[in-house]
Formats: C-alpha cells, sequence, structure tokens
C-alpha cells in the first residue's frame, strides 16, 4: 500500500500513469481513512476517522465532523421514550385536507371569510397598524407628517443628515461636491463666504447658512464687499445685508510653515521659540582651546602643544510649538603670547568656552539639556612641566527627551611635540567649529599661533510631529498622500 497521492501529467506515459492512477486509489484508501489522522494534510481534505466512526474535514487547522455514525439508528420506540411526545393538536393538524376555499377538519371554513373575520383584525389590532393594514399599497399621503417619532425607527435608519452646515470633510476626489465648498491648504490663498453682491469667492443665498456659521462660530476675519478689513457687528443677519466677505478656515498640511534651520557659533543667553511641533535635529560643540606659542626664550624651542577641541553633541529631539530652547555658545581660546617679553601669560592658550542648551515648556523653568564644556589651551614645554591639554566633555542632562542620539563625544586632547610644525586637534564634527587652535613652529614662532576655533549651535527642522517618524522615504509618501487631499466645508 502507498499514501502518494501523484499528479497525473499530460506528457505522462500510459503505463506509468495507470500506475499513479492505482497508487492514487490505494491513498485514499490508506490516507482518507484509518485509525489515525493523515499526517499530509489539505485544506477540505475528507478522512474517516474508522476508530470513532465520525465521518470528518479538514478546516483550517481543524478536523471538522460531517457524519458521526457511532450511534444506533433511531427507532420509533427509541424515538417515543427518548424525544419529545408526540402532540396531539399538531397530529390533527397533520390529518387536515385541503379543499376548494377552506379547510376541512370537523367543519369547512372559507379562507376569505377566515383572513376578513380572523387573521385580518388580529393582524391589524395586534401591531397597531389599523387601516393601514387593509391597503395593497402605503403612500406618503397614508402617513401625517411628524407622526412618527424618531425613537419609533430602526437605529439603522438615518433621521439626520450625515454632514451638518460647519462639517469639514476631507476627500481624495478634488471635484466639486454638491452641497459644499472647497476650502484652502495654504495660508496665503484666502476664500471668503457671503451675500450675491460681496465679491467673496463662494457668494449668493445657498451660502448664507455657512456665512451664518462662520461669522457667529469662529474668530475669523470679515471683510468689506470691495475686500478691506473690518469688523463684525452685533449681528451677523446685518453683515450679510451689508455684503461683508467672512473669511473661511484655512487647511494647515504637516509639511507647511516649516521653519528655517539654525546655525550660530555666538550668543548668550539666547531665546528661541518653536513656532511648529515636529522633528529636529540639535548639534551643540564647545570652543576649541588656543594654540600654545614656543617663545623666543632657551627652553621655549624645545615644544609646545595645540588647543584641545570642546565637547561635540548631536541628536534627534521632538520639540512642540511653543516650546522655548536657550542656548549659549562658547567662543575659541585666544593664543598663547608670541614673545616671552608680551605682557599678560606668555606662551600658554586660553581654554574654549562652554556651549549649553536649556528647554522650557510652557511656564516651566529653563532647565539644563546639553552641555558642552571647552577645550583646554596649549602650553609650551618650560609652562608646567609641558602639560598636554584636555578635550572638553559633553553631558546630556535630560536624554529621556530625545528621539536618538548620534553623537556624544568629548573633544580631543591636545597635540605637541618638539620641532613640531603646525599641530592642531579638529572638531568633534571634523570642521572647524570647536577645533583645538595650532601651537608655533619651529621655523617661525611668531606668525604660526592660532585661536581656537568658535563652539557652534544648529537646530534643523526634520519631519513634522504628526508624522510619527524621520524616515526620510515615509516622509516623502506622506507629503505626497496629504497633498493629494482636498478639503470641504459643508454649506
Amino acid at each position: 500500500m502507498t499514501q502518494k497521492f501523484k499528479n497525473i501529467e499530460l506528457e505522462d506515459y500510459v503505463d506509468e500513469a495507470i500506475f499513479d492512477i492505482q497508487d492514487r486509489d490505494d491513498t485514499v484508501l490508506t490516507m482518507f481513512s484509518g485509525n489515525g489522522a493523515p499526517t499530509i494534510r489539505f485544506e477540505d481534505q475528507v478522512w474517516n476517522d474508522v476508530s470513532n466512526k465520525i465521518l470528518k474535514r479538514y478546516n483550517g487547522s481543524l478536523w471538522e465532523t460531517i457524519i458521526d455514525y457511532s450511534e444506533e439508528y433511531v427507532s420509533k420506540v427509541r424515538t417515543e421514550s427518548q424525544f419529545q411526545p408526540i402532540n396531539s393538536t399538531l397530529s390533527t393538524y397533520s390529518e387536515t385536507v385541503v379543499s376548494g376555499m377552506g379547510i376541512l377538519n370537523t367543519s369547512l371554513v372559507p379562507l376569505s371569510y377566515f383572513f376578513r373575520d380572523t387573521l385580518l383584525p388580529d393582524f391589524a389590532n395586534g401591531i397597531g397598524l389599523k387601516a393601514l393594514a387593509y391597503k395593497s399599497k402605503i403612500s406618503t399621503s397614508d402617513i401625517a407628517d411628524s407622526i412618527i417619532a424618531n425613537s419609533k425607527l430602526n437605529p439603522s435608519i438615518i433621521d439626520t443628515p450625515v454632514f451638518q452646515v460647519g462639517d469639514c470633510i476631507p476627500s481624495m476626489n478634488n471635484s466639486v461636491k454638491d452641497g459644499c465648498v472647497k476650502l484652502s491648504t495654504n495660508a496665503s490663498t484666502i476664500y471668503t463666504v457671503g451675500a450675491s453682491a460681496s465679491g467673496s469667492t463662494y457668494k449668493g443665498e445657498q451660502y448664507k447658512n455657512l456665512f451664518r456659521y462662520v461669522v457667529a462660530n469662529l474668530n475669523l476675519p470679515i471683510y468689506t464687499s470691495t475686500g478691506i478689513l473690518t469688523t463684525k457687528s452685533g449681528w451677523w443677519e446685518d453683515d450679510w445685508r451689508a455684503n461683508k466677505r467672512a473669511k473661511l478656515p484655512h487647511i494647515d498640511l504637516p509639511e507647511a510653515n516649516v521653519p528655517s534651520n539654525i546655525t550660530v557659533t555666538s550668543g548668550s543667553g539666547v531665546e528661541l521659540t518653536i513656532t511648529k511641533s515636529a522633528y529636529y535635529e540639535l548639534t551643540i560643540c564647545g570652543g576649541g582651546g588656543g594654540g600654545a606659542a614656543m617663545g623666543s626664550g632657551t627652553n621655549g624651542h624645545q615644544a609646545a602643544c595645540s588647543g584641545a577641541s570642546g565637547g561635540g553633541f548631536k541628536g534627534i529631539i521632538i520639540l512642540n510649538e511653543g516650546d522655548v530652547i536657550q542656548y549659549t555658545v562658547g567662543s575659541g581660546g585666544a593664543k598663547g603670547k608670541e614673545n616671552a617679553s608680551d605682557s599678560g601669560n606668555p606662551n600658554q592658550g586660553g581654554a574654549g568656552g562652554t556651549s549649553n542648551v536649556k528647554l522650557g515648556r510652557g511656564a516651566v523653568t529653563r532647565t539644563d539639556l546639553v552641555t558642552c564644556t571647552g577645550g583646554g589651551g596649549g602650553r609650551a614645554w618650560w609652562r608646567s612641566g609641558y602639560t598636554i591639554p584636555t578635550g572638553g566633555s559633553a553631558t546630556v542632562h535630560r536624554g529621556n527627551e530625545f528621539v536618538s542620539i548620534s553623537v556624544n563625544t568629548n573633544g580631543a586632547n591636545g597635540v605637541g611635540g618638539a620641532n613640531s610644525n603646525l599641530m592642531s586637534v579638529n572638531g568633534p564634527f571634523g570642521d572647524s567649529y570647536g577645533k583645538g587652535g595650532s601651537a608655533q613652529a619651529w621655523a617661525n614662532y611668531t606668525t604660526t599661533t592660532q585661536n581656537g576655533g568658535s563652539g557652534y549651535f544648529a537646530l534643523k527642522y526634520i519631519a513634522p510631529k504628526e508624522y510619527g517618524t524621520t524616515d526620510e522615504t515615509v516622509k516623502s509618501a506622506l507629503d505626497k498622500l496629504y497633498s493629494s487631499i482636498t478639503y470641504f466645508m459643508k454649506c
């Protein structure tokens, strides 16, 4: 016996096909009937469970019973003893003989009389139709206005309009929608509504209810019939008769009103109010330390250090409209004095300044968000035993505010060595921001020392908050989707 339910192809040889058919017959016996369920299963497969005497069908992941032939056949004796006894009344009706217009049992009752005298009155009075029950067709004139309350109607019956005056309706259909006006999706495009002589975008008696709704409920500008901004009167109908134009609302698309990106290299305690809730990329670094000068002394020619770079940070944050960002950008450290005879502290470069960002929400006091300190200034060999300056640190004070952080690094330490040429340390982002100033070279000690690079603050708009992602592909798809939607207002 076999359980190979083979496919028969048109190209098969006859003798081979016959053997395959025989295998299929055997498969039916072994696979579709037996004590155990088939191991190979497919939808709507039928299996005769001979152990339990049940014919089953495979549906999804379950065997469903089709026929249960395990019970004995039902006999009249068993029916009378185990099931509901025979009802004498039903038995009487089962013996009724239909003859002509009536039902014949012990007497003849014409159907027309039965319908007129018994069935129809019961039907009419029982459900309250009364005279309507005798009509072959019911028209609207049979039912007076307002006599059927809404509570008596089936819940599936709509007894109020789906859209009412003032409802806004988004639609993928850009064509005209009866009973509605299109709304602008651009703040610079103004649509108005008013009477026939108002000169409005939508004018005429059919827009009177919309005019009333807008003037009474929305705090929007109103114009004269010549388009000059004016004020509302005490009653909307006076404005209508005066042919004023009421401004309709416009719909701001999520990608509209994109704020300008900000990049600054100076500023202390500057506050910036967020105008759009969105994802932003925040970048900040501290100032770089100034380079050391070797000086003209005997030991001054031995070695010198460049300044260290400031710490750096870059991350994505969600800011809401009305949030306040306060930033301070640290300046670069001054270069060391180039001659030992110069006043001040010869040879040693100044430390870079600290950059800081604070965040305030509503009336909450601004608190530290990220701080990046500046790098240390470079030193000549004879100053404090030729100390290598340390790079600035980067500290995130409120890490839970950020969606992601891509850079959070301390600055690099200064570079130094005997008889060096120009030595400098790149800033945390590989550019001049926060860069450590070069030390003075051996051959030209009076001209090559450099100041440290300035710190840096940048806030870059990424995507609307409503999108819930910064993925550029998803953002582009959502931009396209929203721009294809037309918005209507019911009038």
